[in-house]
């Protein structure tokens, strides 16, 4: 496969056909998911353009979200105060088909907010 870099719709192709070379194999054992960098690395419209793709193939979504403070407090700066938690609520992505990792610097409150259903596809 090719590294695209920044440019978000060529990864998204590069991710499209990983995923159909991958799709059945070892008894659908072998999963492609949407994988999200952590949450102050993409932006609210990729995230959601991402989701979307992801619920549309029917794979899980997955996303480092409070791996630090600073993480934490960089989201808050740049989305009105809003926790991690309450951010990817906002994106409609606090949803079941959502795995979320690295959540070290979680507030009670954040996972509280817990899934919702996910939207149908």
């Amino acid at each position: 496969m090719h590294y695209a870099g920044d440019d978000a719709a060529a990864g998204m192709d590069t991710w499209k056909a990983l995923r159909a070379k991958c799709y059945g194999l070892s008894d659908n054992r072998l999963q492609v998911t949407k994988k999200l960098h952590a949450t102050d690395a993409c932006g609210p419209d990729f995230r959601r353009e991402c989701a979307a793709v992801a619920r549309s193939l029917d794979v899980p979504i997955t996303t480092h979200l409070a791996e630090s403070q600073c993480k934490v407090d960089t989201v808050a700066a740049r989305f009105d105060g809003r926790t991690l938690g309450e951010y990817l609520d906002w994106l409609d992505l606090l949803t079941r088909d959502l795995l979320a990792a690295r959540c070290i610097s979680s507030t009670d409150d954040g996972l509280r907010l817990g899934p919702r259903v996910a939207p149908p596809c």
